[in-house]
């Protein structure tokens, strides 16, 4: 949080100063430079010491968490490059590019809960306590899957989002954008099956999927983009963490010895399909985009409740109800 709002901080002084795009882009620099000092300083490790250790031993421990994170992040991002390469056009690279950084946004979003939970995870296992272990992957993964669902649910305004964030003459990324947010809401699947992954242990059979899928996205982009333009590379962006998903969380449930919650995703695909239908016609009330996606997201979160997959308790009613101005009765 304190990198975002240095980052913001920083943005708003250098742009404003005249350094127009490369202030926008130093102030990346500086919010890094800054989480990296307040990160130092709350772990207690030393910025400089004579601790070392054997690059084999890092190597021997982390290899197939590092190899599938790389495999993973070259399937999440050879799109742009595709479209760049297949398609040889600025422009279109340019409208692909903008629509993708805000699906980016919105798998940011999600991506701090990860190391939370694997440390969660992680805990529980080192403990043997296979039920609390249980209790937070089901947890984890009915959380990606009702944020996810809003994100799909949402794409119905991507004309206006894109109007909104990058300027109207982005508005014809809207249909590239729609899809992409469906693609963000697959990325997300992935990188809860990925940390699911990370907490239950690596196995060397898992990574050779994903290099079996990054051959056959460049294969598929090869053929889809010369015919199809950005629309056909959002289409292949969509298969891409579909699959990736599927194998994430199929290995990681498998083995933590946790099911699948079959019954939060029915539950999010109907109350992400109403909510999608309700949007079309939200969309042609004319409202500003941000009350139109409050409106929507509000109305998800109604229908989550409706079909009991979010179930306030009387405890949740409680800590609601004591923040409210309440006025006091008088004596007598």
């Amino acid at each position: 949080l304190a990198g975002w709002l240095l980052q913001l901080g920083a943005a708003v002084v250098l742009v404003k100063g005249g350094m127009a795009a490369q202030g926008a882009a130093w102030a990346v620099v500086v919010a890094a430079i800054g989480q990296l000092l307040i990160a130092r300083w709350m772990s207690g490790v030393a910025m400089f010491g004579r601790e070392r250790a054997a690059f084999s031993a890092l190597w021997q421990e982390s290899k197939l968490i590092g190899a599938a994170q790389v495999a993973l992040r070259i399937c999440q991002t050879m799109d742009l490059p595709a479209v760049k390469y297949f398609l040889g056009l600025p422009a279109a690279a340019g409208l692909y590019a903008g629509a993708q950084n805000i699906g980016f946004a919105g798998l940011m979003l999600f991506q701090p809960v990860n190391p939370i939970v694997q440390q969660s995870l992680s805990r529980s296992r080192l403990e043997e306590n296979p039920a609390e272990a249980g209790l937070v992957a089901r947890t984890y993964l009915r959380v990606a899957l009702i944020y996810g669902g809003v994100l799909a649910a949402l794409s119905v305004f991507s004309d206006g989002i894109a109007s909104f964030l990058l300027g109207a003459k982005f508005q014809e990324a809207g249909p590239v954008l729609a899809i992409l947010l469906v693609a963000v809401a697959f990325r997300i699947q992935a990188h809860a099956g990925r940390t699911l992954l990370a907490a239950a242990g690596e196995k060397a059979s898992i990574l050779w999927p994903l290099l079996v899928l990054i051959v056959a996205g460049l294969s598929a982009y090869a053929l889809v983009i010369p015919q199809a333009g950005i629309v056909g590379a959002a289409a292949v962006t969509v298969a891409l963490p579909l699959a990736t998903a599927r194998l994430a969380a199929r290995d990681g449930l498998r083995l933590l010895g946790v099911p699948y919650p079959w019954a939060t995703f029915g539950r999010v695909l109907l109350a992400m399909a109403i909510t999608a239908g309700a949007s079309l016609w939200i969309r042609t009330l004319g409202f500003h985009v941000l009350i139109e996606l409050s409106l929507a997201t509000a109305l998800y979160g109604i229908l989550l409740i409706v079909l009991r997959e979010i179930r306030p308790t009387q405890r949740h009613l409680g800590l609601v109800l004591a923040r409210l101005p309440v006025p006091r009765r008088r004596n007598g």
